[in-house]
């Protein structure tokens, strides 16, 4: 028996999206091997980690969206913890000695953003509870390291201390039980 087929083959449609996003992935390899091998060439400081880590932000950050956690506070997030590594790149590569002042002024500007978005429409946002949750938990391990004196405890640190907690008190107390459901969904407890 002869099977005869009457629709069209399907043809693979290439958006000018994925066009663009691979011309960018190409351009920013280049790139980054470029800056990696002028860098070894002339010889100094590590400068092309600092543009290879800011290629990876722009990539990331903007060209390609995340696959989880694609929503306001998750993107916000991303950028701003990426931001923060490459500033830290800087400090520790190029010009040491501002990071432990500016990186936690940087995290309590990201958890006054993140608390913000979160309370400013709470029915939507409570499933968004976890990427708060995590950079809370964050925040937290950073204060208590300042405290027992591996990084330098100053006024910016002792606002990320106060302030982590606080919003997870108050997220808590805000969501209750709902709080503890989102978890049992995350974590599958």
């Amino acid at each position: 028996m002869d099977v005869i087929i009457t629709y069209p083959s399907v043809r693979k449609q290439v958006s000018a999206e994925q066009v663009i996003r691979r011309v960018f992935g190409w351009t920013f390899l280049g790139l980054g091997a470029a800056s990696g091998i002028i860098n070894i060439c002339v010889g100094g400081k590590a400068w092309s980690l600092v543009a290879i880590w800011a290629l990876w932000l722009a990539w990331s950050c903007v060209i390609t969206r995340p696959l989880v956690e694609n929503h306001w506070m998750g993107r916000t997030t991303h950028f701003v913890v990426y931001s923060c590594v490459l500033l830290l790149l800087i400090d520790v590569l190029l010009a040491p000695g501002w990071a432990g002042f500016v990186l936690p002024i940087i995290g309590f500007s990201l958890l006054t953003a993140l608390g913000a978005i979160f309370f400013s429409n709470l029915p939507r946002r409570r499933q968004n509870v976890l990427v708060m949750f995590w950079v809370s938990l964050a925040a937290i391990a950073a204060f208590l390291c300042a405290v027992f004196g591996w990084l330098s405890l100053s006024w910016p640190m002792i606002v990320l201390g106060s302030l982590a907690p606080a919003l997870m008190i108050a997220s808590i107390a805000v969501l209750r039980r709902q709080f503890f459901v989102e978890m049992k969904k995350r974590f599958h407890i």
